[in-house]
């Protein structure tokens, strides 16, 4: 999925399946990329995770816990 944003805008993250989420950056090997961004834990069935994006760029992301799950954020002024 791709999703356009505003710097401040928020993005929900809502986990509506029977199986962990973990969003995180999808830049190897460290995950530096965004680091603010990405989560400690998995997000739980039914869980939900926002987060306000405050830099620009096109920021990618997977899921930890299936890394064919991938994303893109792309944020601007």
């Amino acid at each position: 999925k791709m999703v356009e944003l505003k710097v401040g805008d928020l993005v929900i993250f809502k986990n509506n399946s029977n199986q962990d989420f973990f969003p995180i950056t999808s830049y190897h090997p460290n995950h530096s990329e965004y680091r603010e961004f990405d989560l400690k834990s998995p997000i739980q069935s039914g869980g939900k995770y926002q987060y306000k994006f405050e830099k620009t760029g096109v920021w990618k992301y997977k899921d930890n816990a299936n890394f064919q799950a991938t994303g893109e954020i792309r944020v601007s002024k």
